[in-house]
């Protein structure tokens, strides 16, 4: 009774109960540490801990070398599932959670002590990628793009839109994406998949988030008879989503992002269409991209495309590589232009792609230059 009583003093407990096995706990951390240790305690116990948003769990741990490691040992969870956890039977270790929830399992039979506390983390969790590598046109690996968003129209029961996590509440897309403008009408007919790669193996991804937008800010100046121009929106979720291997937030451009791109690493990302009138992709892809000048983009809508409004500073233009005739297609609308570095920025937001498949530039909104406007619209 005393050890309960000092776990609900030092946490916020959500819920404690006996499982046929032992005892499983799951609590919230506040800010003091929390020590535990058994001397005849069950087979088996389980522990879930809860950190504060943007905060990590560091856990250490003492105990004398167990003499059968398969059924004597401590087991950790850092993304606070109980799969891929890292088992100790060797004595002391120590291991920080990935996010905010770590999974602890215990099967010890002698002493042992641990203490979980509460930690600032020490690097920014933005624009996280588990590849620099980029190959035009082809299936995105699991988890590859973390912050990509599909937006979901109820009406046309397809994803007809992509868009960027930005942070824990917004997501940044194109205005046009909503054309109606009756508020309620755009958030009744839109869904927000995140961390989605594939619908084909919808049931198999741990990590997809499905949120309703409680807000739809679409910029001020935007219209659409002069080539999209201030084509930006911000998407304010209904909840919070929680940072996890599957759905992070992109890195928004800062002094190391390069103001013009030329054969930079870009790459663009989208579940649309794979052609002009093909049928949607239903996985994610990936494609390499080239920085196109403001002048060469414009003399190509004058001469070519017989277009003479001029493009301004706010939009910039990307063309696929002449080895291939990858390009954004109109479902892909909305979604993300990356620069890779070490780290993956949102530099454009896919304004137009006019045509899929050929070579010919498609327009993007410069996300740089709205740094203000986002700021003062998005919810931390």
């Amino acid at each position: 009774m005393l050890k309960l009583l000092l776990v609900f003093h030092i946490f916020t407990a959500i819920r404690n109960y006996c499982e046929c096995h032992g005892m499983h706990s799951i609590m919230k951390l506040i800010k003091t540490n929390y020590t535990f240790g058994e001397l005849d305690s069950p087979v088996f116990r389980k522990y879930e801990f809860v950190a504060p948003m943007d905060k990590q769990i560091q856990i250490e741990c003492a105990f004398e070398e167990t003499p059968n490691c398969s059924t004597n040992y401590i087991s950790v969870g850092i993304e606070g599932k109980a799969r891929d956890m890292v088992e100790y039977c060797e004595g002391n270790f120590t291991e920080m959670s990935a996010f905010r929830r770590m999974t602890v399992l215990t099967t010890l039979r002698q002493p042992y002590k641990c203490t979980v506390k509460v930690m600032d983390r020490k690097r920014e969790i933005c624009g996280a990628s588990i590849s620099r590598k980029i190959v035009d046109g082809i299936q995105a690996a699991p988890n590859e793009f973390p912050y990509y968003a599909a937006l979901y129209s109820v009406q046309i029961q397809a994803v007809n839109c992509g868009g960027t996590l930005i942070n824990h509440n917004s997501v940044l897309t194109a205005a046009h994406c909503f054309e109606s403008d009756d508020q309620k009408e755009n958030i009744e007919d839109t869904w927000i998949y995140l961390g989605l790669q594939s619908f084909l193996k919808y049931d198999d991804n741990p990590y997809i988030e499905v949120v309703k937008p409680k807000q739809i800010s679409r910029h001020s100046q935007y219209n659409r008879n002069n080539l999209l121009s201030d084509d930006i929106a911000i998407v304010t979720l209904e909840k919070p989503v929680e940072y996890s291997f599957g759905v992070s937030p992109v890195c928004m451009p800062d002094k190391t992002v390069p103001e013009k791109f030329s054969k930079s690493n870009l790459v663009i990302l989208g579940l649309g269409q794979k052609s002009e009138e093909g049928e949607s992709s239903n996985i994610l892809l990936k494609a390499q991209v080239d920085g196109y000048s403001e002048e060469q983009c414009n003399t190509y809508f004058k001469k070519v495309r017989k277009i003479n409004r001029i493009l301004t500073k706010k939009k910039f233009c990307v063309i696929s590589p002449i080895s291939n005739n990858m390009d954004t297609c109109p479902g892909d609308s909305g979604g993300p232009v990356i620069y890779k570095s070490n780290k993956d920025y949102l530099v454009g937001i896919v304004s137009a792609g006019l045509v899929c498949g050929i070579r010919i530039p498609s327009i993007n909104t410069r996300v740089s230059l709205y740094d203000k406007w986002i700021l003062s619209n998005v919810i931390d």
